[in-house]
């Protein structure tokens, strides 16, 4: 989404591979091991790549200037932490790759947030239940603004 384009694009199995392994390296021998046999010889069969920098990948250019970030209260909108982030989400070896609950505290995406901002949160009225899967509506009920809960209600328990 930064680049306005897909990162890793790929028609197929080996050629997303081939993208990836381009942009973000070769695996290392310790994480291959740890693979079956058949996707090991397949690595071992793959052209070997060096990583890319992220620096040729994301250019300052693909962010606004500091002063329009500060404008926009986007703290650490900003290449620099963008690219620190992406380099330490796509990794291969899924030991060394940043968890979901370390990426959420990144400065790229943590966001500042006015006092008392997030005090007055609210919870999700109902957990899913799969009633909408049941709907069978037209086009334009699906598009229309009234919730398909409102319009429809659900008899049955």
């Amino acid at each position: 989404m930064i680049l306005g384009k897909p990162l890793f694009p790929g028609t197929n199995n080996f050629e997303q591979w081939n993208t990836i392994v381009q942009v973000v390296g070769s695996p290392k021998e310790d994480f291959v091991r740890t693979l079956s046999e058949e996707i090991q010889n397949f690595v071992a069969q793959s052209k070997k790549y060096d990583p890319r920098l992220w620096t040729e990948i994301i250019p300052d250019s693909s962010f606004p200037p500091e002063p329009e970030q500060r404008q926009y209260r986007l703290p650490q909108c900003s290449a620099q932490a963008a690219r620190d982030l992406l380099s330490k989400l796509l990794v291969i070896d899924p030991v060394k790759r940043l968890s979901v609950d370390q990426a959420l505290e990144h400065p790229y995406v943590s966001w500042q947030n006015e006092p008392g901002e997030l005090e007055n949160e609210t919870n999700p009225v109902q957990f899913y239940n799969g009633y909408i899967e049941q709907l069978e509506l037209t086009a334009n009920e699906w598009k229309a603004n009234e919730s398909p809960r409102k319009r429809f209600s659900r008899t049955e328990t």
